[in-house]
Order: C-alpha cells, then structure tokens, then sequence
C-alpha cells in the first residue's frame, strides 16, 4: 500500500510505502529510510559490517547515512566474540 505524505502547509512530502512488515519511506528529496521487521538491511552501510548472526533481529531502522539493528536472545558468547564488541562499534 502506498501513500503520499502530506506536510502541514498542504505541499507533497514524500511517500510512504507499506508491504508486509516493512514500511519505506521516501522523501520528495530522493532520500528513503526503511522499518523492517527481521531481515538484515541491505545498504550500503550495512554491507561494511559483518552480519551478526548470534542473535534473533527484532526491528531494523535502515537509511543510506545509517541504521539501528535490535537484536534478542543474543548468545553471550557470540556477542563478546563479534567484531561489533572488538571494533567497539555501538552496541546497547
């Protein structure tokens, strides 16, 4: 489904595209930023970085300038292990 935003002036905003469990949306400027539910993003931010595999992916916020990944039932092990706690990358 997809939808245009509207800004409060009444001028287009951009759009808003809903499939599934995932919402992209992009504005009027080129720029998107996509939610996802549980796939590991596929920009090109995402591509520098080892995926992390010893957890479940409960969100995903992804842009081109960045993102957030939040994870459950993360394995201790994997995460002391992972090169996101070596390169001291932000992790909470």
């Amino acid at each position: 489904m997809k939808r245009a935003i509207t800004r409060n002036d009444g001028t287009a905003g951009g759009n808003v595209d809903i499939n599934g469990d995932t919402i992209e949306i992009k504005g009027i400027d080129g720029e998107s930023m996509t939610l996802d539910g549980a796939t590991w993003p596929d920009t090109e931010t995402a591509k520098k970085i080892p995926e992390f595999k010893g957890g479940k992916i409960t969100s995903v916020f992804s842009s081109n300038g960045g993102g957030i990944i939040s994870f459950e039932e993360v394995d201790q092990q994997a995460a002391l292990s992972c090169p996101f706690h070596k390169r001291r990358y932000h992790t909470v």
